[in-house]
């Protein structure tokens, strides 16, 4: 599995939430990251994708999971962390086995740290507008 940078990933966060927030971009060409587990190359998704698609496609994803009348804010971070992991490392990281203990790890880790689970939630709630 490709390691994660936490600061990365807390910068997309960020990003995220803030609606003048600093434009942080997918480097297709940018490998920093190597797999602990298969020890090859992560895979890349199209050139182009900026914060605003994953911005889009996120809102989007939240909005149909709230309207399916399920414990929305239970669902809503673990929707949220595999939106950005496949933004970051493209599409084919939902295919690694260990795709969602990593998700189910970064929601644990985010929620054990307030200031990171309040950034979570207050990402959700401005995507859905609560």
């Amino acid at each position: 599995m490709t390691t994660i940078d936490p600061l990365r990933i807390a910068q997309i966060f960020r990003s995220l939430a803030s609606e003048s927030g600093t434009q942080v971009q997918r480097n297709p060409n940018d490998s920093p990251h190597k797999h602990m587990v298969s020890g090859a190359q992560k895979e890349k998704g199209p050139k182009g994708h900026d914060k605003e698609m994953l911005r889009q496609r996120l809102r989007q994803r939240l909005l149909r999971l709230k309207q399916e009348n399920i414990d929305f804010f239970a669902v809503a971070p673990e929707v949220t962390v595999k939106e950005v992991l496949i933004w970051e490392f493209g599409e084919q990281v939902m295919n690694h086995p260990e795709f969602n203990i990593l998700t189910n790890k970064i929601i644990r880790t985010m929620q054990a740290n307030t200031k990171a689970a309040t950034q979570l939630q207050k990402l959700i709630r401005e995507m859905t507008n609560q």
